[in-house]
């Protein structure tokens, strides 16, 4: 018989305490998802997940997909890119404070390019030179000589 048929309890018998699918027994272990000690408790019937360990409530307000018309400020999503753009409410469990924040992916690029081809130009039109190397890319920045 091999060693774990050995250690397996027989069937229609419980699972001895720390042998479960998920690791040690429930009571050794905290889950962040538990909100029964949540001042809160009540947001997760209106669709917010908890998660205890930053003492947050969150949910999706709204997600939209999205074609760029612009280049935008932080230099991710450049005009043309189709991106998503995630709302995410969230609420503090302590303070009561609500504020939104958003999450923007990029899913196809303009142009056909990759993020590591937007900087490899972004870096060529600093004057840096790229070399293919084993495993990735050597970047090699000019090096400033006083005239």
């Amino acid at each position: 018989m091999p060693y774990y048929e050995q250690m397996m309890p027989p069937p229609n018998e419980p699972m001895p305490r720390g042998m479960g699918d998920y690791g040690p027994p429930d009571d050794d272990r905290d889950d962040p998802r538990d909100y029964t000690h949540a001042e809160r408790s009540r947001l997760a019937e209106r669709g917010y997940e908890y998660n205890g360990t930053d003492g947050l409530w969150t949910r999706d307000v709204s997600c939209a997909v999205r074609t760029a018309r612009r280049d935008h400020n932080d230099g991710k999503v450049l005009s043309g890119d189709v991106y998503i753009e995630t709302v995410v409410r969230i609420i503090e469990d302590k303070s009561g404070e609500s504020y939104h924040s958003r999450y923007r992916e990029v899913r196809h690029y303009a142009n056909g390019d990759t993020p590591t081809e937007r900087l490899h130009r972004r870096l060529r039109a600093d004057g840096c030179t790229i070399t293919p190397c084993w495993g990735g890319f050597q970047y090699h920045y000019p090096t400033q000589t006083e005239g």
